[in-house]
């Protein structure tokens, strides 16, 4: 690029300027905003060029008036658009021409994009030049402080990822609450008793007593309620009060899913709709159970809103206490997984930071040798 002609850096530029000139001419805002918004600040350069252009501006606008008809005839879909829809309704001619000649105009674009780039390198440098003296003097205190703050993130780390895993181990082994002997102790609200939907084809009933519930906390399998357990149905009776959980579609087009949700959703709509017909009982159960949920939003959505066969899929998605605690075991593990990603990452800057630290102390104590010397010669290197 240095090595090219003047000229042909000069003709590249000018091309580069001049669509952008085309662009601008093309947003009503070239037009509508003022030269110096409130609360800008400007360069002492760029206020010379400004009221430079200002002076010549006044001296010569009404002399162009024919300039600038032709230019409202030559771009008839962007100059003289905005020049019809806005003069004099909305600002006056010198307003209009003054914001278009001055951000417009190829030389303007150029020097601006000039003044830019050399206050980009000036301020390049400067940072480059403070961060190697900042690095030079202060690099003990940089490994100290690097080493020591990203230890102890990796200890926070570390802790995090043994508290989740305890977490999972107790969940596995289920931190139980003993079971109650008398069934009210279990249900003290007979309205909000739990009522299991299987999406497995397991279940021959699906589930259809009333008593379901209790019969699997009685099976000794289920010798007592797991935290997990009790969370998950509370998590049920939050989503049957709400709306949205008849409404919202299970997959929707805004949510990015993995490969194993896609899986389990498909098999779940299919075995759904493959028992549906077979379950008007146990649905007709849910209802009267709970009328004041899931029989209040069947009664106001139903036909009306979502269809019938749609309001069950999504309740029994939604509201199955079993594939509620699945997915936050799934949320567990993958914010397990990242944490242990993020502890990598750590480990990896440590060494980076220790590496590159050690790297310039060897580059500043040589500078430093060579300058120590007349000759400018390492000291083991004289006689």
């Amino acid at each position: 690029m240095f090595s090219a002609p003047l000229s042909t850096l000069a003709t590249s530029a000018n091309h580069t300027a001049e669509a952008e000139a085309k662009l601008r001419r093309a947003r009503k805002e070239t037009y509508t905003e003022p030269l110096r918004p409130q609360g800008k600040k400007f360069s002492k350069e760029e206020m010379e060029d400004f009221k430079e252009f200002m002076t010549e501006f006044y001296k010569t606008i009404y002399k162009r008036r024919d300039e600038c008809g032709q230019l409202c005839t030559e771009y008839p879909d962007s100059i003289g658009k905005y020049y019809k829809e806005l003069v004099p309704n909305k600002m006056s001619y010198e307003d209009f021409w003054q914001r278009y000649f001055y951000r417009c105009d190829v030389d303007n674009i150029n020097n601006e994009w000039n003044r830019k780039a050399m206050e980009e390198t000036s301020e390049l440098e400067q940072q480059l030049v403070s961060s190697v003296t900042d690095s030079v003097q202060g690099v003990s205190n940089f490994i100290k402080s690097a080493v020591g703050g990203l230890q102890d993130e990796i200890e926070k780390v570390d802790a995090e990822i043994v508290k989740m895993a305890d977490s999972a181990k107790n969940a596995e082994v289920e931190e139980t609450v003993s079971t109650p002997r008398n069934n009210q102790d279990i249900v003290t609200d007979k309205s909000e008793e739990e009522v299991s939907f299987s999406s497995r084809g397991d279940r021959d009933t699906h589930s259809t007593s009333i008593g379901s519930e209790e019969e699997r906390f009685h099976d000794p399998l289920f010798s007592g309620i797991s935290l997990k357990k009790t969370a998950a149905n509370s998590e049920v009776s939050l989503r049957r009060s709400r709306k949205i959980t008849y409404l919202e579609p299970i997959q929707r087009d805004d949510k990015q899913y993995t490969n194993e949700q896609l899986t389990e959703m498909n098999e779940f709509v299919i075995h759904f709709h493959e028992t549906f017909a077979a379950r008007s009982e146990e649905f007709q159960i849910v209802l009267e159970k709970h009328p004041r949920t899931v029989g209040h939003f069947y009664k106001e959505l139903v036909p009306n809103h979502v269809s019938a066969d749609e309001f069950w899929l999504r309740y029994c998605y939604r509201c199955d206490p079993d594939r509620i605690a699945h997915e936050w075991d799934r949320q567990q593990n993958a914010r397990k997984e990242q944490m242990i990603a993020q502890k990598e990452q750590l480990s990896e800057s440590v060494r980076k930071s220790m590496s590159g630290a050690t790297q310039l102390f060897k580059s500043a104590l040589h500078f430093g040798n060579k300058k120590d010397t007349p000759d400018g010669k390492n000291p083991s290197q004289h006689d």
